[in-house]
């Protein structure tokens, strides 16, 4: 896990948030995240206003399919009703089991308003 991808996704604004993402290698082998802490943040910029601040020990970032590579992001319609941006960063921390941390994804977050809230 070396390289930072870039990966930008969009929010509807009262809707729950569910990502699944399958981490591969290079060589499109699955990176096995088995004792890894992983967390997610997204912010109105870089060191800004904190949006969503997203844990395993919150439930928002699930690894229970860690040895196939896959961590499921979750932001409930709860949260995502009082969201109030239109672009937004994120940033996914990996922490390995020899604690070294790493950052593998990031990217651009859009918020689509709904009328309906």
């Amino acid at each position: 896990m070396s390289n930072i991808g870039s990966y930008d996704f969009n929010i509807k604004q009262g809707e729950t948030f569910r990502l699944i993402l399958t981490l591969k290698n290079d060589d499109d082998t699955v990176i096995d995240l088995t004792g890894y802490d992983v967390a997610m943040q997204i912010r109105e910029n870089y060191g800004k206003t904190l949006i969503s601040d997203l844990t395993i020990s919150n439930g928002g970032v699930d690894i229970s399919q860690a040895n196939l590579g896959i961590i499921t992001l979750n932001i409930s319609s709860d949260d995502t009703k009082f969201f109030n941006f239109e672009y937004a960063k994120h940033d996914i921390r990996f922490i390995a089991p020899n604690s070294i941390t790493s950052y593998k994804i990031q990217g651009d977050v859009t918020l689509t308003r709904s009328v309906t809230i």
